[in-house]
This record gives structure tokens, C-alpha cells and sequence, in this order.
């Protein structure tokens, strides 16, 4: 189960300009005016259902209507998300990220991009690719939502499907590329503990249907814990910058 404080903290409003304004100081790294030329660089370490079309298929053909990252999965709710990776008979969850950041993260993107005039890419990531939970605990949420939903079970899925450590090199490989090609990377946290929005942009969804899933009540990231473990997941980041 979740653990750490449960009560609800500071608004998040004021997290998200803090942490904006964090990715802001480690992009820019100088006072020299420069003019940003940026482009999204998402989908890699945060993968969303709808931006996985036409992309490699490692694992197979998938059936009508199913993108190609989660071929051969179940999908909890009615889409997908990351948390509804786990292992199956042919491919671990871990082989299946990894091979999934070997084929979408190209120095010929980089290439391309710097042709096209491109000296910034905005990278979005989520709080696991930079920090682990304690034994078997989680960011703060109910077990179940609202409608039965299991949420602290999507929550152990997304963490248990890499560590940090795995996804280091691929970090490292976006910032060599970056740098061989003169850009800078902005790190974007776009998903943070127990979710912003409840749906697969932070890795979770948190009902069975979308529309109940932006209901609000449905979102978690408003606690102490949740909060602390964000910033932290910030702190490794920019060390890491």
C-alpha cells in the first residue's frame, strides 16, 4: 500500500510552476539570448496509446485497433496505458521498454532535426524513470476508485517495469545526441505521483472510463508524499542535466 503522508499539501498549482520554472533554469544554463526552435520529442519514456501509430512492432502485429507498444497486453481500462505493461509469455515488461527506447530514440532524428533548425527538444518523462518507492509501497491513492478500478495495482506495474538505472543510458543517449547536434534538452516531469490528471499521460489511468477519469477526485498528486517524491524525481533531474 501507499505510504508517507496522506494529507493533502500545498495546491498543485503552485508545484507545477515550480517545477516549470526548474525545467526552465535547467534549459536554459546561461543569460545569452538565443532564440528557442523547439520541437516535442515525447512518446519514448512516457508512452501515450494515441501517439503509438506507425511505429516499429517488436512484438507482433496487434489486433485491430490496438497500437503497437502494447501489442499482446490487456488493457485495464477502455485504453491503455503505461501501467497496463507487464510481463507476458513472449516478452518481459522490462524487454519491452527497452527495445521500445531502442527503436524510437535515432541519432537520425537528431540529424533531422538540426536540419530542420531545431535547438531545443522538450522531453517528457515520468517520476519513475528518476525515483523508487520503499519495499512494496506506492505514491498515495486508494486501492480501488470510485468505480472498482484497481489503482495501486497500476501504480506497482508502472513502477515494477523498469528502475531508474535502466533508463539512465537512454537518458544519456537523448543528451549525446542532443549535444552532437548543438541542441539543448528540456526535461519536462509530465507525469507525477498518483497522477495530474488521471488519465495516460502520467503513466496511469485511474477509472475504467476516460470521462469519469477527469472527474475531479479522480486525481492524486495532491498530497504530501506525492508531492515530495515529485520534487525528488526534480532533484535527480537535475543532477542529472
Amino acid at each position: 500500500s501507499s505510504v508517507g503522508s496522506s494529507r493533502v499539501g500545498r495546491p498543485w498549482c503552485v508545484w507545477v510552476k515550480m517545477l516549470f520554472f526548474t525545467s526552465f533554469v535547467l534549459l536554459c544554463g546561461s543569460t545569452t539570448a538565443e532564440p528557442v526552435r523547439g520541437i516535442n520529442y515525447g512518446n519514448r519514456f512516457v508512452v501515450e496509446y494515441w501517439m503509438t501509430s506507425g511505429v516499429p512492432k517488436p512484438f507482433g502485429e496487434p489486433s485491430e485497433g490496438t497500437s503497437p507498444f502494447f501489442a499482446g497486453l490487456h488493457n485495464a481500462a477502455d485504453r491503455f496505458a503505461m501501467a497496463d505493461v507487464v510481463d507476458t509469455p513472449s516478452v518481459s515488461a522490462k524487454d519491452r521498454m527497452m527495445t521500445w527506447l531502442d527503436q524510437t530514440i535515432k541519432d537520425e532524428h537528431f540529424k533531422n532535426l538540426q536540419a530542420s533548425g531545431v535547438n531545443v527538444i522538450r522531453l517528457p518523462c515520468g517520476y519513475w524513470n528518476w525515483v523508487s518507492y520503499p519495499g512494496n509501497s506506492t505514491p498515495n491513492a486508494p486501492e480501488f476508485g470510485k468505480d472498482g478500478f484497481p489503482i495501486v495495482q497500476q501504480l506497482r506495474n508502472l513502477q515494477r517495469i523498469a528502475s531508474p538505472a535502466d533508463y539512465r543510458p537512454y537518458f544519456d543517449r537523448v543528451f549525446e545526441y542532443a549535444h552532437r547536434y548543438g541542441m539543448k534538452v528540456l526535461l519536462d516531469l509530465h507525469a507525477v505521483p498518483g497522477s495530474q490528471n488521471g488519465e495516460m499521460h502520467s503513466g496511469i489511468v485511474t477509472a475504467f472510463k476516460e470521462d469519469d477519469a477527469k472527474n475531479a477526485g479522480n486525481q492524486y498528486f495532491a498530497t504530501d508524499w506525492n508531492q515530495q517524491k515529485a520534487v525528488e524525481a526534480v532533484e535527480e533531474m537535475a543532477k542529472f542535466g
